[in-house]
């Protein structure tokens, strides 16, 4: 009788599959006879047993096929489309392909050029260095312009000796070798090097060619670097000798010049080569720039807003490098109206300013109290950086507003921006300005135990009403503005006693306070005024027209402050003098020398007394005038009779 075995459910073969195997003893009978034996299972059905599962073999790796030298063209064409596309890296690794299916079968010029200058890019000196020796080994014949390629790659690499090697090695050079050979040494910081090749290059070209303009202006650049001004005037007689510029006929060389002069403080022959430029070249901005720059370095401001000024009647037109050039200039003088000209003109032009511009704007803004014009120019930046941030957080620090600061400083780290020494100097400097004490106390705490950054002396300056007085002075004995902020806060504060013991600390470390001086820029021309100063020619003018103001000012409400008066001094003859401060004398000159409704720019070597912060407040109420007063720690914006600082600084 057949037995019919119904198929195992689901869940028993999966049971199945994880049984183990049977006693050896039932699997030795059970292979040992013919029919199967039923004494290794107490039922009578006898499960399905599955499938072994055999595990799953990944299919072997395609062998990596090996160029032929049939395909060496086309490897060849996508080694040169590759590098001239910039995939620098791609071009190497086909190189490398090439290489091993065809060691030493020679390339073609162009491809071993495209090669030398993916292998420069990189900056990768053994692709260098195997490309070249792939080069030597295959028998291929260099020419002058593959030799030259050669040199480059081991110069951008920094393989100095193998480059001297591979220079001392060609049969034969052109004035573009030596160039490369120079400017590679210039970069890599040995322009005495450069120099003395140039001369090699002179003795070696003695009574032929002359040296091309390349080489002259890379020769000027090592005399730059090496601050060498005997070798510049040497380099620029040759020039002249050689008739490569009897006026200075090419312009880079010109600019290489001027360059070289103001580098080595030789300024006004720096301006003799300008002037003697011939005409195609005054209507380039690329000297003008040159000339520009080279009165900034050295710090002449009237002279460079002559030469901009001439640059204008000139119609030569600016780009983004004059531009920031001349920011530097603009705020130093306080012309916001010809920075805004400038500005405007570039964007007639479509040139939008670089992130270095765009930064040097906002800080022109910020430091001449237009926060709302910094803040537009900084939200439409395509791009920021730290120094950006910085700018601004500064601005709003020196103008008082600290909230202001303190909510940038919480959207820098929102975004990301990791903050520096700088950015925490400026969001201290708001705390201070503004009195926000629990807040610079907690951002002090975050610089120093949550980012681990070591304060310097600026940053314990601008916690000094955070921490002790005494933790400053004992830190720096010996600095005169440590005692001069502590003088001030006594005598501000009334304490008559402390301020004296300070005074007599200074006497005994023979420490000394400079008299203070205020200036204001009139017509283009600074006007200095010192304590009780009678050397202005308009000074009886000026004493007239303040005793009138004063008389307005108390009018107005105006009460003297009783606790600014300094010790060792008669309380009577202080209140007389104080009338009579650097500020006030510059304030008044402001009124009586422009017209009604201008703003005036002050800039005070020291802090404001109190005093004279009150009386200036009132001065702008009574005038209808904007007054904006940078002194020695801040920027003050009077307007309408209230100030910017709120009264705290």
């Amino acid at each position: 009788m057949d037995l019919q075995l119904a198929p195992p459910p689901l869940a028993n073969l999966r049971l199945l599959a994880h049984r183990p195997k049977a006693a050896s003893a039932c699997t030795s009978t059970s292979t040992a006879t013919a029919a199967p034996s039923t004494s290794c299972s107490s039922s009578t059905e006898q499960p399905l047993k599955p499938r072994p599962r055999l595990p799953r073999q990944s299919p072997a790796p395609r062998p990596r096929p090996r160029p032929n030298p049939t395909r060496l063209p086309a490897l060849c064409a996508a080694i040169e489309r590759h590098a001239a596309a910039g995939r620098h890296a791609e071009a190497l690794d086909l190189f490398r392909l090439a290489r091993a299916g065809a060691p030493f079968t020679p390339l073609p010029a162009r491809t071993y050029q495209a090669l030398l200058l993916a292998a420069a890019a990189l900056r990768e000196p053994g692709t260098a260095a195997a490309v070249a020796w792939h080069v030597e080994s295959s028998g291929f014949e260099l020419d002058l312009y593959t030799h030259n390629h050669v040199l480059r790659a081991y110069l951008e690499c920094g393989m100095l000796a193998e480059a001297r090697r591979a220079f001392d090695g060609m049969p034969d050079r052109n004035g573009v070798t030596w160039g490369i050979m120079m400017g590679g040494l210039v970069d890599r910081g040995c322009p005495r090097a450069a120099l003395a090749l140039f001369q090699e290059m002179r003795a070696e070209a003695a009574g032929g060619d002359a040296p091309p303009p390349r080489s002259l202006v890379v020769a000027l650049s090592a005399a730059t670097s090496s601050g060498s001004a005997r070798a510049g005037r040497q380099l620029h007689c040759c020039v002249v000798k050689v008739g490569a510029c009897g006026d200075v006929t090419d312009r880079y060389l010109a600019c290489a010049l001027l360059d070289m002069y103001s580098k080595c403080g030789l300024i006004d022959e720096a301006r003799r080569v300008f002037d003697g430029l011939p005409r195609p070249h005054r209507t380039s901005v690329v000297a003008w720039n040159s000339m520009l720059a080279a009165y900034v370095l050295h710090g002449h401001s009237e002279e460079v807003l002559e030469l901009y000024q001439e640059m204008c009647r000139s119609r030569v037109a600016m780009d983004q490098f004059t531009f920031s050039t001349m920011l530097g200039v603009f705020s130093r003088l306080g012309l916001l109206e010809h920075a805004k000209q400038a500005h405007a003109g570039l964007i007639q032009r479509g040139l939008p300013l670089d992130i270095v511009g765009n930064t040097a704007l906002v800080d022109l803004y910020c430091k001449w109290g237009r926060m709302e014009d910094a803040r537009n120019v900084f939200e439409r930046m395509p791009r920021r950086n730290l120094i950006s941030w910085n700018a601004l957080i500064a601005g709003y620090g020196y103008h008082g507003m600290g909230d202001k600061a303190i909510e940038m400083f919480e959207r820098l780290i929102a975004e990301g921006v990791a903050p520096n020494h700088v950015t925490f100097l400026a969001v201290l400097n708001a705390c201070r300005f503004s009195g926000l004490v629990d807040k610079g106390k907690r951002i002090f705490q975050l610089m120093t135990e949550n980012l681990r950054m070591k304060p310097r002396a600026m940053h314990y300056a601008c916690v000094i009403e955070l921490f002790a007085a005494e933790q400053l002075l004992a830190m720096e004995p010996d600095k005169i503005n440590s005692y001069v902020v502590l003088l001030n806060l006594y005598v501000s504060s009334g304490r008559q006693d402390d301020a004296c013991k300070v005074v007599q600390t200074l006497k005994r470390k023979g420490l000394y306070i400079h008299n203070a001086s205020s200036w204001i820029t009139v017509k283009k021309t600074d006007h200095r005024f010192f304590f009780k100063d009678t050397l202005h020619p308009q000074s009886a003018e000026i004493y007239r027209r303040l005793d009138t103001l004063m008389k307005d000012v108390r009018e107005a409400g105006y009460v003297a402050e009783e606790n600014e008066l300094l010790p060792d001094i008669h309380p009577e003859e202080q209140k007389i003098s104080r009338a009579y401060h650097s500020e006030r004398l510059a304030i008044v000159f402001g009124l009586i020398s422009t017209s009604p409704h201008t703003p005036l720019r002050i800039t005070q070597s020291h802090r404001l007394c109190s005093d004279c912060h009150k009386v200036i407040k009132f001065v702008a109420k009574v005038t209808m005038r904007e007054i904006v007063v940078r002194d020695g720690s801040r920027f003050h914006h009077f307007k309408l009779g209230i100030c910017s600082c709120g009264d705290y600084w």
